[in-house]
């Protein structure tokens, strides 16, 4: 009941909200750190480098530019809140730290996968990112959140709180929230690093 409710008025107050990619404000700063299982980092955090490729994987069909969109849009939002990170766009796969790919439908896929490829036990070797751009726009933005949140280093683990993006359960969170960023942060200060 008290889920249902809480879901409610998430899916009343998100349109008021907004999509905007700032960071969600009355979140605490407090974080969530030991709820992450497995965290690593990018050396160069201020230097990511992130290719999308122009067409789905398997048809050669053209990415929706609205598809494209919610990935910088979620970059956007984890970047914003963190002085230290900073992601470019690139247009050859080749020099990409992060590959994201879109498709209609891959085996074992629901809606994304994000493949984390270490370069040791504490640092990102490569990420490869792949979204189905079949689920419904707003569930695209949301689960972009979460996977970035994947491949900037919190690689597995969830947040113990609802309203995280990085939470295991559904909400309509538009933006990482305060306590998302805090606990990045930590991950990163964990191997000498500020974000």
């Amino acid at each position: 009941m008290y889920r249902s409710l809480v879901l409610w008025v998430a899916l009343i107050v998100a349109p008021i909200i907004g999509t905007g990619c700032s960071v969600l404000e009355g979140s605490g700063s407090e974080d969530y750190r030991s709820s992450i299982l497995t965290a690593l980092v990018w050396p160069e955090p201020g230097n990511i480098t992130v290719y999308m490729a122009p067409t789905l994987a398997g048809s050669g069909e053209a990415v929706a530019e609205a598809d494209r969109e919610a990935i910088r849009n979620g970059f956007r939002a984890w970047t914003n809140g963190l002085s230290g990170m900073a992601v470019a766009f690139v247009t050859t796969e080749s020099e990409a730290d992060i590959v994201v790919r879109f498709a209609v439908s891959s085996p074992g896929v629901t809606i994304a996968r994000t493949t984390v490829s270490p370069a040791s036990s504490t640092e990102i070797a490569k990420v490869t990112m792949l979204f189905l751009v079949n689920p419904a726009p707003h569930d695209l933005d949301l689960t972009c959140l979460h996977e970035i949140g994947r491949a900037l280093g919190m690689v597995d683990g969830r947040s113990p709180y609802a309203f995280d993006v990085m939470s295991g359960q559904p909400n309509l969170t538009p933006a990482p929230s305060e306590r998302d960023l805090e606990t990045l942060r930590v991950i990163y200060r964990e191997q000498g690093l500020e974000i």
